[in-house]
């Protein structure tokens, strides 16, 4: 009888810098990992959490796809933080 073990080694999502604008009180929409990749492409969208909030407003998300809403009347560089996992 012979076994065959196969290890499979994953490589984590390679995630990039995002930037938008917006309007002042106004909402913007978009998907967060569109310019992210990852080599297995088993990249979990629903995975996506925010890691830190935005000072100047507020960030949800679903399913990779975020939506930025600022505190009314701010202006000014905003940022937040996010983490991906993929599927191993």
């Amino acid at each position: 009888v012979t076994d065959t073990v196969t290890k499979r080694y994953d490589v984590a999502p390679t995630v990039v810098d995002d930037s938008f604008s917006t309007e002042e009180d106004t909402a913007k929409q978009f998907n967060l990992l569109a310019n992210d990749s990852d080599v297995n492409d088993d990249m979990v969208a629903s995975s996506t959490t925010i890691k830190t909030q935005p000072i100047k407003g507020q960030v949800s998300i679903s399913n990779g796809v975020v939506t930025y809403t600022p505190n009314n009347n701010e202006t000014g560089t905003d940022s937040f933080t996010y983490t991906v996992k993929d599927a191993l």
